[in-house]
C-alpha cells in the first residue's frame, strides 16, 4: 500500500482550449507502522502541497493559481475545518496550504490513485492519464462539483476533546466578596489588620 501526488501545469490559450503538462510526481510506500487510510490520504495531500511549493520555487513560470484535488472527503473536511480541534498529527499537516485551494475530484478521475493502486506495465504508456492529466482539466467548464462535506462528528478519533477553561469575574466590591466568604467578624478583622 502507498500514496502519491501528481503535479500538472495547465496552459489556457486565448481560444479557450487548454493543455495539461506533467511537471512532477512522487509516490511513497506506506510506513510499516499501522496508519489509518484517512491519515495516508492526508499524507498524500501534504505531499501534493510540498510538490506545488517545490514547483513554484524551482520553475521560472508564473502560476496564476494553485488548485489541489483530493478524492478523500475526510481529508477535505479536516482541511476546511478549524485546525485547533484536531490532535497534533492532523493539526500539523493541514496547515500546509490554504483551504480555499482544495477541491474534490472523484476517485475515477484522480490520476494520483494509480500510485497507490498500481498498474500493469502494459497500461502505463504516454497516453495514460498519469502523463496527460485528468480529462476534466482540459475543459474550461464541467469540473467536478464540490460535494457537501460531512459534518465533523465527535466520534472521529482525530478530533481533540475540548474542555472549557475560563475565569468568571463577579461584579461588585472586593470587600463585600471577602465578607461573604469569611463568615465571622473576627476573621474579617484579622484579614484587614494584616493588609
Amino acid at each position: 500500500m502507498g500514496y502519491g501526488a501528481v503535479c500538472y501545469a495547465r496552459f489556457v490559450y486565448p481560444n479557450g482550449t487548454a493543455d495539461i503538462c506533467l511537471l512532477i510526481s512522487k509516490s511513497r510506500i506506506a510506513p510499516l507502522k499501522f496508519m489509518t487510510i484517512p491519515r495516508l490520504e492526508l499524507n498524500a495531500a501534504v505531499l501534493a502541497a510540498r510538490l506545488a511549493a517545490q514547483v513554484r520555487e524551482e520553475h521560472d513560470l508564473h502560476f496564476d493559481t494553485t488548485t489541489y484535488w483530493s478524492d478523500s472527503m475526510t481529508v477535505l473536511s479536516w482541511i476546511k475545518s478549524r485546525s485547533c480541534r484536531f490532535h497534533t498529527y492532523v493539526d500539523n499537516r493541514i496547515e500546509t496550504s490554504s483551504p480555499i485551494e482544495w477541491n474534490y475530484v472523484p476517485s475515477t478521475a484522480n490520476p494520483a490513485d494509480d500510485a497507490s493502486r498500481g498498474l500493469d506495465a502494459a497500461e502505463f504508456n504516454m497516453k495514460h492519464r498519469w502523463f496527460s492529466g485528468p480529462d476534466f482539466l482540459k475543459a474550461s467548464t464541467n469540473w467536478p462539483s464540490f460535494p457537501t462535506l460531512p459534518l465533523m462528528e465527535g466520534n472521529d478519533p482525530e478530533i481533540r476533546e475540548t474542555t472549557w477553561v475560563g475565569k468568571i469575574q463577579l461584579q461588585g466590591n472586593e470587600i463585600d466578596q471577602l465578607i461573604k466568604r469569611k463568615s465571622t467578624r473576627r476573621r474579617c478583622q484579622s484579614i484587614f489588620a494584616t493588609r
